[in-house]
């Protein structure tokens, strides 16, 4: 894990159902390319899927299983 964000975005994407990129921009207050970086890194780690057909991503954990592979 090399963003020192990557573990309070995964937390607050899986506590608080959200997946929409330019949201978690302005919450966490960092740049696109920052948060780009970050959610590929949630793609690599089966957090979160790549953007669908309908422009949406989907959580594929939940907390519990979330915070085992955060603590890999």
């Amino acid at each position: 894990m090399n963003d020192e964000l990557l573990k309070d975005v995964a937390l607050y994407i899986v506590k608080n159902n959200v997946t929409s990129m330019n949201k978690l921009i302005m919450i966490f207050n960092v740049g696109f390319n920052r948060m780009d970086k970050i959610f590929r890194q949630l793609e690599e780690l089966k957090i979160i899927t790549p953007i669908n057909k309908q422009l949406k991503r989907e959580i594929l954990v939940n907390e519990e299983e979330l915070l085992k592979i955060l603590n890999k």
